[in-house]
């Protein structure tokens, strides 16, 4: 009997390193669980794919009274609404009306010309959020009467 009592003290003493590791990583696995990948996103849509800026009688600055919406949905904060012209508006007879004379309106009620992207909101945090933009357009004596063909590009800035 006395080589059994000897036995006890040593293998309990190698059990139970083992059975605390063992506890250890049940207890890990417990901690460790498949959490949901979320994607980030900003989805940005219009409310019409035309925007008519209306008839002008005479040369001058015209604001059109047509808005474009531009509905944002986003789950992460973004630099926000960004508006620019991809080229000039085309006319009839190869006329032209340059960027420097078609301006946007941002939401503090100033128009800045589309010679480059203009932010019009700023950045944005996570959410919905519809933003109106309106159009300034000035003609010349050179801008005979006729349609007008022009792309504008709507996008989202860079978190900030």
């Amino acid at each position: 009997m006395s080589g059994t009592r000897r036995l006890q003290p040593i293998l309990v003493r190698r059990l139970v390193p083992v059975v605390l590791i063992a506890a250890f990583l049940c207890g890990m696995t417990q901690s460790i669980q498949a959490r949901p990948i979320i994607q980030p996103y900003v989805s940005v849509s219009l409310s019409d794919d035309k925007l008519d800026l209306g008839t002008v009688s005479r040369p001058g600055v015209y604001d059109s009274s047509a808005t474009i919406t531009i509905h944002v949905a986003a789950n992460i904060a973004h630099g926000g609404v960004i508006v620019s012209m991809a080229a000039p508006l085309d006319g009839p007879g190869n006329a032209t009306i340059p960027l420097n004379r078609i301006s946007v309106k941002r939401l503090n009620g100033s128009f800045t010309p589309l010679t480059a992207p203009v932010s019009v909101t700023g950045p944005m945090n996570p959410g919905i959020a519809d933003v109106p933009i309106n159009l300034r357009v000035e003609t010349d004596y050179g801008n005979p009467p006729g349609t007008y063909l022009g792309t504008i590009v709507v996008t989202c800035g860079v978190a900030p």
